[in-house]
């Protein structure tokens, strides 16, 4: 069964710290060994991610990811069964919000966390397009 979980954590560390890529390095690497899509972006204080895939690798992953010390006050905001995935082309993608951006992760409702990862994503695969032209 497919399914898709969004949740919010606090970054423990700073925005551009060397654990960000070593999160992408780790993610990058087991999403691809267990069918997981999906999509990362943090802001000066908070992360938020959604997670595509297999229920047992899914649920696996948001387990650990709640014992990993990188962040902390993790909170799931949705938990559901998909019929497809929003992002199949990506093992992992991630974008930085901008400290002039502001923090506003922190205070998103559901209903605009998907639409902003949306967002991002498509910004992500256009410089992304611009790299490879």
């Amino acid at each position: 069964m497919l399914v898709q979980v969004i949740y919010r954590s606090k970054a423990a560390y700073s925005l551009g710290h060397m654990s960000n890529l070593d999160i992408l390095r780790e993610a990058l690497a087991r999403n691809k060994r267990e069918g997981i899509t999906g999509f990362l972006t943090r802001d000066q204080s908070h992360f938020l991610q959604i997670l595509e895939g297999d229920a047992e690798p899914i649920d696996n992953l948001i387990s650990a990811i709640g014992r990993d010390e990188r962040a902390s006050q993790m909170e799931v905001m949705q938990r559901g069964d998909c019929s497809e995935r929003v992002f199949g082309d990506w093992s992992m993608g991630y974008f930085e919000i901008s400290p002039r951006e502001g923090s506003r992760i922190k205070d998103l409702a559901l209903e605009e966390c998907l639409p902003l990862l949306q967002k991002l994503a498509s910004y992500e695969q256009a410089q992304i397009q611009m790299y490879h032209t």
